[in-house]
């Protein structure tokens, strides 16, 4: 895990990293949570079936500090999770479900309660946590689903988005009632291209980070895109929302490196509490 100054540009070199044997980082990480609230790096561990916590200041060969894993857990393939630190939360997508963890959990711990069954099979789920609106907000497959937080066993969403091409990250800024993901494009190698959808609404067969609001349902097309034919982004992976500077920053695999883009539509315009229905 290499943190580097929010300024960096070009071939910046980190400000420190996380690595070594105590650590327990192997290359299957593909999701990172900051808890700013308990200065914690919350990370999925694929092959080691565990979620691990580390302080927020960690650096060199740390050890983490919280490590939920074996049997009781539930966790198996865990490659992407998310973390609710005003409920005191952290949350796991593994084989097709999502797994609510006490955020303090450590060690062989069940989940606090699980949310999927026949009605929702979340294929390689991005999940994020609107506190403000106290919504779950889950994307997937080819729909962002929006529930009730507290939602568990096979309830079915309150809303979904659909017509999206899920990619690899997903953010919210709650304030404006915004949800934005990226958008993988052709050829991307990491998406399971046997996975059905529908490219109807979006604006470009490119890829690109959308974004919708948490109001919207049915196949509706994004409020705006950024990236598309003309951008740096091919490969999007990491996804995060600098509220302060209003800025989004995407990492992208293609280009090994990190795009910030100032994007203060996206902070200004305010939630809109109507619907925008399928057209």
């Amino acid at each position: 895990i290499a943190a580097f100054s929010r300024t960096a540009d070009k071939n910046a070199l980190p400000v420190r990293s996380i690595e070594g044997s105590n650590t327990k980082l192997n290359r299957t990480v593909h999701s990172l949570f900051y808890d700013e609230i308990h200065d914690e790096i919350v990370v999925p561990s694929d092959m080691g079936q565990a979620v691990m916590t580390f302080r927020g200041a960690a650096s060199g060969n740390e050890a983490p500090i919280r490590v939920i894993a074996g049997p009781k857990t539930g966790l198996g393939k865990t490659s992407k999770l998310s973390a609710d630190p005003v409920n005191n939360e952290l949350i796991a997508w593994s084989g097709g479900v999502l797994l609510f963890f006490d955020r303090l959990a450590n060690g062989d711990v069940a989940p606090k309660r699980t949310l999927g069954g026949p009605n929702n099979r979340f294929s390689i789920a991005n999940v994020e946590v609107d506190t403000l609106h106290d919504l779950l907000i889950v994307s997937g497959g080819s729909t962002i689903s929006i529930f009730n937080r507290t939602a568990s066993g096979d309830t079915r969403p309150l809303r979904v988005i659909t017509g999206v091409r899920v990619g690899a990250d997903m953010a919210i800024y709650p304030q404006g009632g915004k949800i934005a993901l990226n958008i993988p494009g052709p050829g991307d190698d990491d998406r399971d291209e046997t996975e059905a959808f529908s490219p109807e609404g979006l604006s470009s067969d490119k890829a690109h980070v959308g974004v919708w609001s948490i109001y919207d349902n049915g196949n509706v097309a994004p409020m705006w895109t950024i990236g598309g034919p003309q951008g740096l982004i091919r490969q999007p992976r990491g996804l995060v929302l600098d509220v302060k500077n209003k800025n989004l920053i995407v990492s992208d695999k293609f280009l090994n490196g990190v795009a910030t883009y100032h994007f203060p539509e996206l902070f200004d315009t305010p939630a809109q509490q109507t619907a925008r229905a399928s057209r």
